[in-house]
């Protein structure tokens, strides 16, 4: 357990309104001050201001700081080991690995004797630095293929906490030339940064780094690597979180809504549909170890990183009845290097756009909701990768089934579900003399069958008349994915 204290103040400024030229302007300010066990006092704070010329133009800003600190896993993980082969730099790669006609005796060759292609890609660097510390890159697990080394990972109690700056910018405009229905856009410009980022490095990052380090072997990253000094193979490697890293995110996020209400066939009916798009222009990662050249990754485009993301939300009501339609679009996003292995014929690095829909119907009757729906109705298949795409380019974690995670991709395919709500009053005041309860609240029993519930409910539905959910759902700030 961790004991924090907080105080937390805010503000609220408005400035003017009902002026000429000057529908709306206020400013909000908050501040947070953090009293943490392991790291003492931080502070926070966030400026966000609003201006209206007119009631439908909206022009907004924000500006913010905040901090994170290290989480108990990250801190006091037990320490843990496996074993690890085949990644060492050192080592003799298996493209330079070739055998003798005559006497079936293996050798290395830096292009392949038959086609004279170049397999060696190992740089002149790493070869220097392995050779500087006694070991032959041309000679080692040739004969006696790799070794098992063992990886360490666990808490890091010198972990500093990681800190941040975000900004937003947008514009809203809402038509206000009919009344029949209501039209909103918005447009959303966004920028995050992380520094002193927890950085939990895997074991081929630390021998990439060290062995490519012109500080060899004197950099700190080589600190973390053991070998043995009679046959030279790797016998230990320290993946233990460290604080190196600065994180960043920034892009654009655009926003139409339209709503209405109507009459068809005598039949009072709501629509509405909300349209979000994401334009990612900036996703990286920078390792700063000191001492050590910095080394920028960028993620834009890399498998599980598409530049352009968006879904499209539609709900009509027509009575007791709600109709519900989601699509969501992930854009093409491609390995920035072509792994060694292949999927048939071809190494499968580049991941076309991708769509999947939902879809669901929903009845009220007093306190019970009954849902039917879809998942996925097209059954559409998720991509499938080349396995060793993860070793070569910028790619986030890959399933076993060589699909991207944490992007959106489907896995399951197309499945029905059915739902069932009832909605209970509970007593949650003291009685009044007449018997009368003073506040009551709803009560939620849900059963869902056959499947899981949808990935994104419809909202709260309006009822008598339009409801005006303005753009909250534009964010000022974005998280790394």
């Amino acid at each position: 357990s961790v004991n924090i204290g907080e105080l937390y103040g805010e503000l609220f400024i408005p400035i003017a309104k009902d002026m000429p030229g000057i529908e709306n302007l206020e400013m909000e300010i908050a501040g947070r001050l953090v009293d943490h066990e392991f790291y003492g006092q931080n502070s926070t704070y966030s400026l966000k201001g609003s201006y209206s010329p007119t009631d439908w133009i909206t022009v907004r800003g924000t500006y913010g700081t905040s901090f994170r600190a290290p989480n108990l896993r990250e801190l006091f993980l037990e320490g843990q080991s496996s074993f690890q082969t085949g990644i060492d730099p050192c080592e003799v790669p298996l493209a330079t690995r070739f055998f003798d006609d005559v006497t079936g005796d293996p050798f290395y060759s830096a292009t392949d004797p038959d086609t004279g292609e170049v397999v060696e890609t190992r740089a002149q660097v790493v070869l220097d630095n392995c050779r500087s510390e006694g070991i032959d890159p041309t000679e080692l697990a040739l004969r006696g293929g790799s070794t098992s080394f063992q990886a360490v990972n666990g808490g890091n109690t010198g972990l500093d906490p990681e800190t941040s700056t975000a900004w937003s910018a947008g514009i809203v405009v809402e038509q206000p030339f009919f009344d029949s229905f209501d039209l909103t856009f918005g447009v959303n410009v966004f920028d995050l940064t992380i520094e002193d980022s927890v950085f939990t490095p895997t074991i081929g990052q630390i021998l990439r780094l060290c062995y490519n380090s012109p500080n060899f072997p004197n950099a700190a990253v080589c600190t973390r690597r053991t070998r043995d000094g009679n046959t030279g193979f790797l016998t230990e490697v320290d993946a233990t979180p460290f604080n190196v890293a600065e994180e960043g995110s920034s892009g654009v996020d655009y926003n139409v809504n339209f709503q209405t209400d109507f009459t068809l066939l005598g039949q009072e009916m709501a629509f509405d549909a909300d349209l979000e798009v994401t334009q990612s222009e900036e996703i990286y990662e920078i390792i700063n170890i000191p001492g050590e050249p910095v080394e920028r990754r960028d993620f834009v485009g890399e498998i599980g990183f598409p530049e352009w993301r968006g879904s499209f939300r539609s709900n009509l009501d027509v009575g007791d009845f709600t109709f519900f339609w989601q699509t969501r679009y992930i854009g093409v996003n491609e390995a920035s290097a072509r792994p060694s292995a292949t999927v048939g014929d071809r190494a499968v690095t580049k991941v076309p756009e991708y769509y999947i829909s939902d879809a669901s119907v929903s009845y009220e009757a007093d306190d019970w909701t009954i849902r039917l729906g879809m998942q996925n109705v097209f059954n559409e298949d998720p991509p499938l990768l080349d396995q060793d795409a993860a070793d070569v380019s910028n790619v986030g974690a890959i399933s076993p089934r060589n699909v991207p995670l944490g992007v959106g991709y489907d896995q399951i395919g197309r499945r029905i579900f059915v739902g069932v709500s009832k909605s209970f009053k509970v007593q949650t005041g003291p009685r009044l003399q007449s018997g009368a309860a003073l506040s009551s609240r709803p009560f939620f029993l849900d059963l869902t069958l056959g499947g899981h519930r949808p990935i994104s409910e419809p909202p709260e539905r309006r009822r008598g008349g339009r409801e005006c959910r303005g753009f909250d759902n534009v964010r000022p700030l974005r998280q790394i994915c």
